[in-house]
């Protein structure tokens, strides 16, 4: 596809933490999840098999080559980027841009909530296009 490690390297964003108030399932409901998602499980499965296909083509130790330098790219734009993560009371990761990063709007972008990103990306649309209502999604 041409990208470079820097297109592919992301920070955890939107993820929650172990929480001590997490529900605990009952077998029962257990199995109606499993039941609800047999659809979803057989996609996940033959698209696993895809992807298995594909490293072997491509080479299992070059994989292995490419996801280290990956995460080792991924720290060093970590180490630029981020001063600081905590997490919120939600125990969601919240990331503090270091003074450099807040000058690389990739480190923005890359430590932007689900959220943020999203508005960000309307006002560049917006910048860019106008604002242009959308009929069809009523927006």
């Amino acid at each position: 596809m041409g990208w470079t490690f820097d297109d592919v390297a992301t920070l955890l964003v939107n993820k929650r933490m172990e929480s001590p108030n997490r529900a605990v399932l009952s077998e029962e409901t257990k199995k109606r999840i499993v039941e609800a998602n047999h659809a979803d499980q057989l996609l996940y499965e033959r698209f696993c098999q895809v992807f298995d296909k594909k490293v072997q083509a491509f080479g299992e130790n070059k994989m292995k080559e490419h996801v280290e330098r990956l995460i080792r790219r991924t720290e060093e734009l970590r180490n630029l980027c981020i001063a600081e993560n905590t997490v919120d009371d939600r125990h969601v990761y919240v990331y503090t841009l270091t003074v450099k990063g807040q000058t690389i709007p990739y480190c923005i972008y890359m430590a932007a909530t689900e959220m943020e990103l999203t508005s960000m990306l309307f006002d560049r649309h917006n910048d860019r296009y106008g604002k242009k209502r959308c009929a069809r999604r009523g927006y």
